[in-house]
């Protein structure tokens, strides 16, 4: 999420991110098969904002793979890549990766534009990768705010922890990884475990959706508690922020 929807219009959130079956790919570079390794719920360039995503390979093969970014509407999300490794720069919106066994691979985006692109990655690869993702916000006269959120597999249902109380805001992002749209069933508890409220929020097919709890759902206003999430059809990838009144963020964990 970034502060630009999440926090007075700087940003959506980020979050914690989820993977999920997928149809088979073949490398563009290689001719490997490729199936998703992972999926970071949250990407953001632009406004202050810069995504850095590490894939880690701990086999005994080079790994190859691509990282592809997609929008809210699950279209193509084309961003400045920078490649630190290779001192090279592209607009992309899919990054080919080719990892040395026990090898690293690193890609930024940070649009130097005062608008906010969100949306979220999809990692597909011919072995297993590991990674994280590190969301760092700069704004001026403000001290840097730095996040890190690993890559990890979707699930059906989780639970996020929120705080809203103190001038706190907690945001959520969801990426939804399927070829069909994801209905997926939320209940918002406060601090006893009562429920306040109960919804549902459609997150396009390929697609990604983030709020700020409190803005979505008054009801969490000054409380503190847990959003449980459910999706009976597929599975959803999901990450969670709070920000505090000055407008730096830490990660809250996905809890299954």
């Amino acid at each position: 999420m970034v502060q630009n929807r999440l926090v007075s219009g700087s940003w959506l959130l980020l979050a914690i991110m989820l993977l999920a079956p997928h149809p088979v790919l073949m490398s563009q570079r290689t001719g490997d098969y490729l199936s998703r390794v992972g999926s970071f719920a949250q990407v953001v360039s632009g406004g202050g904002w810069k995504t850095q995503i590490t894939l880690i390979n701990r086999s005994v093969s080079v790994v190859t793979g691509q990282i592809s970014f997609y929008s809210d509407g699950g279209d193509s999300l084309i961003l400045p890549l920078v490649l630190p490794q290779s001192n090279s720069r592209t607009t992309s919106s899919v990054v080919g990766v080719s990892i040395a066994p026990n090898g690293t691979f690193v890609v930024e985006s940070e649009a130097a534009t005062s608008s906010v692109a969100v949306g979220w990655a999809d990692i597909q690869a011919s072995d297993l990768l590991s990674g994280f993702a590190i969301f760092r916000f700069r704004r001026t006269g403000v001290a840097d705010s730095e996040g890190t959120a690993l890559i990890v597999s979707p699930a059906a249902s989780f639970v996020l922890p929120y705080d809203n109380t103190d001038g706190s805001q907690t945001g959520v992002a969801l990426a939804n990884p399927d070829s069909a749209a994801a209905t997926l069933s939320l209940a918002i508890r406060d601090d006893n475990g009562t429920q306040l409220t109960s919804s549902q929020i459609i997150v396009p097919a390929m697609g990604h959706v983030s709020f700020f709890i409190n803005n979505r759902f008054p009801q969490s206003m000054n409380r503190r508690g847990i959003v449980e999430f459910r999706n009976t059809s597929t599975t959803v990838a999901g990450m969670g922020l709070r920000f505090s009144p000055s407008s730096t963020f830490t990660l809250l964990p996905i809890l299954p």
